[in-house]
């Protein structure tokens, strides 16, 4: 090596050591993990995101419908709704047990005469919250409890909170103000329910009405709801009349009230708060909107030529996109599509479908964990 080329390697190499080095500190790669109920299985499948490979499946009774992801972001909960025979449970999964194949990794719980569990929603505490439609009320469980006692039976819940409203069907909770919402489909309603109110000396499995449970009409077929990650505003889908209603949440007065199409059934906000995201299953799209103008940015086509979509009397061949989660960055919705029995991920940035995941049949309800690359 000539002399000269040698010394000019060695300064560089001395200038180098002596500079600080760059920090590059990501955090370890994770894994997304997907749990998805399916109606027409009667199943409950667990799905790697990334793959696309179901990784567990586990049967359940009759028909669930609702998934949510616990805080530890480990536990996902499935509401097993019932079809024919009204359901009366709950089915508890261990994601990484879930991952790693093992063949314990869910437990059902039963709510005793509690039946139709259908909307879930957990506290940061990791308390779920349950709607019972045919009791007309919010069940308050302490899960870590329920899974400690021998028999795994919920007969007597901390605290079973009247709605009043026929068809309480999905529940979204403001931890901070200590407030749980309902969507109420055949009362056409929206409820704002207090979760510290004190309680009378009623029995446990008697529904409690708390004295500043409130009431808004929101419009026929009122279903989908999401609370705005500031806990100003409250989405609710109406199905029946294709229609959104935005609701000041502390006063609970409608705001704003403009049409969707589409059969709206689901609202989620993206993390910063910037946009909604609605599933219309008729039209088989996922519409966005802008949260502050409330204007419509696009409708994205969640139909898959490469997948086989059955074909339905009223709708012809549609995908019947329902469920809906996030990427905690807000990057990816994934949406679950009856029609279709697959998943579609949908790049927000660029606003169109990505890829599609098989599920198995009839998804419905649908939450995403993230698991560290260690886990499974």
């Amino acid at each position: 090596m000539p002399l000269a080329l040698f010394a000019s390697l060695g300064a560089a190499l001395s200038a180098a050591l002596a500079a600080p080095a760059p920090r590059h500190d990501p955090a370890p790669p994770g894994r997304e993990i997907l749990v998805v109920a399916l109606k027409g299985e009667n199943a409950v499948g667990v799905i790697d995101a990334g793959s696309g490979e179901t990784l567990f499946r586990h049967p359940l009774p009759e028909s669930p419908h609702e998934v949510a992801l616990a805080p530890d972001g480990r536990t996902a909960v499935v509401g097993v709704y019932g079809a024919g025979m009204p359901g009366s449970m709950i089915t508890i999964v261990d994601i990484p047990a879930a991952v790693s194949g093992e063949s314990r990794a869910a437990r059902t719980v039963s709510l005793g005469s509690f039946v139709r569990p259908h909307g879930l929603a957990f506290l940061p505490d990791g308390t779920l919250l349950v709607t019972a439609e045919q009791q007309q009320s919010l069940l308050v469980i302490d899960l870590d409890k329920t899974l400690a006692q021998l028999g795994l039976v919920v007969e007597a819940m901390p605290l079973v909170l009247s709605t009043g409203q026929p068809v309480s069907h999905m529940v979204v909770a403001d931890a901070e103000r200590r407030r749980a919402y309902t969507s109420n489909i055949a009362g056409a309603s929206v409820s704002s329910i207090p979760l510290d109110e004190p309680r009378g000396s009623t029995p446990d499995i008697v529904p409690h009405k708390p004295k500043a449970l409130r009431h808004a009409i929101s419009g026929p077929g009122a279903e989908g709801i999401a609370l705005s990650p500031d806990g100003a505003e409250l989405w609710v889908a109406n199905n029946q009349a294709g229609t959104i209603s935005v609701f000041d949440a502390e006063k609970l007065e409608r705001i704003a009230h403009f049409p969707c199409g589409g059969y709206p059934i689901r609202v989620r906000f993206t993390p910063d708060g910037k946009r909604v995201l609605v599933p219309t299953a008729f039209m088989g799209e996922l519409a966005v909107f802008d949260a502050g103008s409330r204007e419509l940015l696009a409708r994205i086509p969640l139909d898959d030529p490469a997948r086989e979509v059955r074909e339905s009397p009223a709708l012809g061949r549609a995908p019947v996109p329902i469920g809906i989660d996030l990427s905690p960055d807000g990057a990816f919705a994934y949406v679950s599509c009856q029609g279709g029995d697959y998943v579609a991920v949908v790049d927000l940035a660029k606003l169109e479908l990505r890829r599609t995941l098989p599920t198995g049949r009839e998804p419905d309800g649908i939450a995403l964990a993230r698991l560290p690359a260690t886990q499974g």
